[in-house]
């Protein structure tokens, strides 16, 4: 378990458990104070404490966490406290909820078009779809290594998978702007203007687009899509709620 914390994904199928052994704990530990206490930082609270068990399976430590015996033991008590602070400690700067939603920075429109621009000058034609898509990995990947996200765009938890709030907005914008332009083609598809707004990236986040485009660039947007609903982001966060940056650490690919 301890390469789930260093940024390894998780065994398929253990978020629901894990999630429902987090709002038991805040439950009981810290009720009424979700704001104080959001899923994602519980979650990796929880994941703290099961490093300290190397041995045991996750089922075995998790039917021990529930055990009411052992829940109100002040031991777990202090080990469940002890992770949170140490969670909270990792996070820093970013702990914020305005911070932990837009990776550690403001929004920053100049870096999506510049992101976008890089994304459709090496596919020449891309669906905004598949963009949004690029554009979350990206973000996310770079926070993961820099504690920074390139854009400070939010992401929005949705059925089909996360995209960036307000994206159709920026999409428009990028269009009456010239950063790209539709594509004659196909309706939904856009195509670069000018790579000039590329000179806004730094060297390290042209790394980061250089790495998702390698990994994920090739990939349909059908594909795109059933990739980021498998991350763990996507399924520790409601539908409608934005996705925690700190979920990067569990993506299944990084670099």
């Amino acid at each position: 378990m301890t390469g789930c914390i260093n940024g390894n994904a998780l065994p398929p199928g253990l978020e629901n458990q894990i999630l429902l052994v987090a709002r038991m704990v805040r439950e009981h530990y810290f009720p009424g104070r979700d704001r104080n206490f959001p899923d994602w930082l519980l979650v990796f609270a929880l994941l703290e404490i099961l490093t300290e068990f190397p041995k045991a399976t996750l089922e075995e430590l998790f039917e021990t966490m529930t055990l009411p015996a052992n829940i109100e033991s002040p031991e777990l008590r202090r080990r469940i406290h002890s992770a949170v602070a140490d969670c909270r400690k990792h996070v820093g700067k970013n702990m914020l909820n305005t911070c932990v939603f837009r990776g550690g920075r403001t929004f920053t429109f100049q870096k999506v078009g510049a992101m976008s621009s890089y994304f459709t000058t090496r596919a020449h034609s891309i669906c905004s779809t598949k963009l949004d898509r690029l554009l979350f990995y990206s973000d996310f990947v770079h926070y993961c290594h820099y504690r920074e996200s390139i854009s400070g765009a939010r992401y929005v938890r949705q059925w089909e998978g996360p995209g960036q709030e307000f994206f159709e907005r920026s999409v428009d914008s990028m269009l009456s702007t010239q950063i790209l332009r539709k594509d004659d083609k196909c309706e939904k598809s856009v195509l670069p203007c000018s790579e000039q707004i590329i000179n806004e990236l730094s060297v390290l986040e042209i790394s980061t687009l250089s790495w998702v485009h390698s990994n994920f660039g090739s990939m349909s947007t059908s594909e795109i899509s059933e990739s980021v609903r498998q991350e763990s982001s996507h399924k520790f966060t409601r539908r409608g709620d934005y996705v925690a940056y700190e979920y990067s650490k569990l993506f299944q690919n990084l670099p």
